[in-house]
């Protein structure tokens, strides 16, 4: 009986993701009643040598069929072999080398019912023969040379219903051999080989290349003329009949041409494209487009060094008119050839980059979108996450067209819009009450708020200062109602008409009316560049202060007109304090640092926020909280604004005004909703919202 094959090819995944180059061929031959299969696989491709691995295949499929084309005696497929490895051999001398010891390859051709088969590497070829798999690979198990790539080949008779298998080693890894067998007996092979593709495409998932040629030994005549090529197409269940449309284009073909009938009944297996398959088709044929580009350009390149190298000018004057008409003919048709290639290539990776950027567009919109949502239903963590992924992909975006930056700009306005909702933020209004002096903090007195004039780090810092002062109750700004005989860098008020003032290493007490101060105290007191924070705690009358080289917060004790007796309040952790800028105490005691704040209780460190804003803390300067204060207010310099928390770490509201220009210090007064603000030497007066 003679025989033919019925052909299916499955070839999944990605070469470039998988790191190899994958190719299957099956293919009738010039010789009557034969057939060639080829498989073959190159380890550790890449994307720069996909030319070169598609030349090496193609050069073994060639050599096949031109041996095939001269030879019809039985020594053909040796003779075929000796072809492939010469050819081999020449591509390995002119330096393409890198599929050495990485090529695994079948060479099979059918002569009628003769089947001859050439292995390399590691490959799968089996012959299934009713419920027997037999292995009819016969690769040589060491390093090849590429003249000896094909060292052994084998031969055998192939009987109806035998099924050859051959693939790449990748096939048993993901599908065992019993289960590829009992599919394969279940007496569909067009079922079967649908389903395995199903079994692949669910193990294998789309990280590794799998190609495998099956086929089918059947009645000459009785198997389509067409192969099946499984890489698309999968059958999950017994194919159903014609659907509407294929009815309606067999009534078409049957009107046009009486008595001929269309395929569309579905002989064939049953085609189920998924979106994915579909956008892979379109990827691989770009692929192949801007292949034949490259190997174009590459022509072309080598043309123009071979006319560099075999003309001269001389030579062109020389020609006849009729040769220099078609020389500079062909000059010109290959400049329009260059230029149309050129522009092509241009406005495609212009398209692809704009259309990159719409999308990117698109996505950021859809997280603005979502993070106004969330606001509606006070999600207020999801919201800042949407926002900041929708800046993020807005920030990314390098150089967009003109017609984009429009779009752009519209997301970033509508981005600040949440970025405010966000941050609670509150424009109020500032009402300037007069000019201080210039100084870096306020001198917070209950009836005044003042400040001093000069250096107190400067020579003549004995002297002491001119005191601007403005007095809360008549609203007068005077500088001759508050007198010190020194200059100091820091005050708190500890009692009636006293303050506690620090300089140069000392703490004294001033009597702020009489203008007159007690003795100093320097146990313990830090030095000035050490020293940060100075705040009253009434509960158990002591002054606190920050030590940054010790890393500690240090008090002392409030004596009438003196200090003393100081005491270590906490030693602070993760040098908490040597970052520090300024303290506040309620009975828990905040540090503030340049961009956070630590809370410690009883002297160890509590949980505190983390802060929920949008803009990190820049260059802040004070921090206020009391027991009797609701809030905690944060002077954040960098940034121009107030920030108030709850004692908790929430975010309450942001203030901001144009006029915060140069913020230094600032005092809150809860009970009257107001803050007064020194900015530079200006006192502004804010009402809380």
């Amino acid at each position: 009986m003679e025989l033919e094959s019925q052909v299916a090819k499955i070839q999944l995944g990605a070469e470039k993701d998988a790191g190899v180059f994958v190719y299957l061929s099956a293919e009738k031959l010039p010789l009557e009643d034969s057939e060639s299969f080829l498989v073959a696989e190159i380890l550790e491709n890449d994307e720069e040598r996909h030319a070169s691995c598609e030349q090496i295949v193609l050069s073994i499929n060639a050599a096949i069929r031109r041996t095939f084309k001269k030879n019809t005696g039985s020594g053909a497929f040796e003779a075929s072999i000796a072809q492939v490895n010469s050819e081999l051999g020449k591509l390995a001398s002119m330096g393409e080398v890198n599929w050495i010891d990485k090529l695994n390859c079948i060479i099979g051709v059918k002569i009628g019912a003769a089947f001859n088969i050439a292995t390399t590497g590691k490959v799968a070829a089996y012959l299934l023969r009713g419920q027997e798999l037999t292995d009819i690979s016969c690769s040589a198990n060491k390093a090849s040379h590429p003249l000896k790539t094909f060292e052994n080949f084998a031969a055998g008779k192939l009987k109806l219903g035998d099924i050859l298998i051959l693939s790449t080693n990748q096939l048993f890894n993901h599908i065992s051999v019993d289960r590829l067998k009992s599919l394969l007996n279940q007496g569909d092979f067009l079922k079967a080989t649908g389903r395995i593709v199903e079994l692949l495409k669910a193990n294998a998932a789309g990280k590794i290349a799998v190609g495998s040629i099956l086929a089918l030994e059947v009645e000459k005549g009785s198997a389509p003329e067409e192969q099946i090529d499984l890489e698309e197409y999968i059958e999950s269940a017994a194919p159903l009949g014609p659907s509407f449309p294929s009815k309606v284009w067999q009534f078409i073909i049957s009107a046009v041409v009486p008595g001929k009938r269309s395929n569309a009944s579905g002989t064939n297996l049953t085609e189920r494209a998924s979106l994915n398959t579909r956008f892979g088709r379109i990827s691989r044929r770009i692929k192949a487009y801007g292949l034949k580009i490259k190997n174009l350009f590459y022509a072309l390149r080598k043309s123009v060094k071979y006319g560099k190298d075999n003309f001269s000018p001389s030579q062109v004057r020389q020609f006849s008119p009729q040769k220099k008409f078609f020389f500079f003919s062909a000059l010109i048709l290959l400049f329009a050839l260059l230029l149309q290639v050129t522009t092509a290539v241009y406005l495609k990776s212009r398209n692809n980059a704009q259309n990159k950027v719409l999308s990117v567009i698109a996505e950021a919109r859809k997280n603005l979108s979502d993070a106004d949502a969330a606001l509606l239903y006070k999600d207020e963590p999801a919201a800042k996450e949407f926002y900041l992924k929708s800046m993020n992909l807005v920030n990314s975006i390098e150089r967009p067209s003109k017609n984009l930056i429009a779009q752009i700009d519209e997301i970033k306005k509508q981005g600040e819009e949440i970025k405010i909702k966000l941050e609670k933020t509150i424009e109020v209004g500032a009402e300037n009450l007069g000019t201080l002096a210039e100084s870096d903090f306020l001198i917070k007195l209950p009836e005044y708020l003042a400040a001093e004039s000069g250096n107190p780090a400067s020579p003549n810092a004995s002297q002491g200062g001119t005191i601007v002062s403005f007095n809360k109750d008549d609203k007068t700004i005077r500088d001759d109602v508050l007198k010190s005989p020194e200059k100091f860098a820091l005050a708190e008020a500890v009692g009636k008409n006293k303050a506690a003032v620090y300089a140069d290493g000392a703490l004294k007490i001033w009597d702020y009316i009489q203008g007159s101060l007690g003795p100093e105290f320097i146990s313990s007191v830090p030095k000035a560049e050490n020293a940060a924070g100075l705040k009253f705690y009434p509960a158990n009358s002591r002054v606190y202060m920050l030590d940054k080289s010790k890393n500690q917060i240090l008090n002392f004790a409030v004596l009438g007109e003196s200090l003393g007796r100081s005491l270590i309040a906490v030693n602070l952790k993760n040098d908490d304090g040597r970052n520090a800028v300024d303290l506040a105490i309620d009975g828990s005691i905040y540090i503030l640092t340049p961009g956070d704040i630590k809370k410690y209780h009883s002297g160890a460190p509590e949980s505190f926020g983390p802060l929920a804003l949008l803009t990190p803390l820049s260059s802040p300067k004070k921090i206020i909280t009391k027991a009797d204060l609701t809030n905690i207010y944060i002077l954040d310099s960098g940034n121009r604004r107030i920030v108030v928390l709850n004692k908790k770490g929430g975010l309450v509201y942001t203030l901001i005004n144009s006029g915060f220009t140069d913020l230094r210090d600032f005092e809150v007064d809860e009970k009257n909703r107001m803050i007064y603000v020194l900015n530079g030497a200006s006192l502004l007066k804010v009402v809380m919202p």
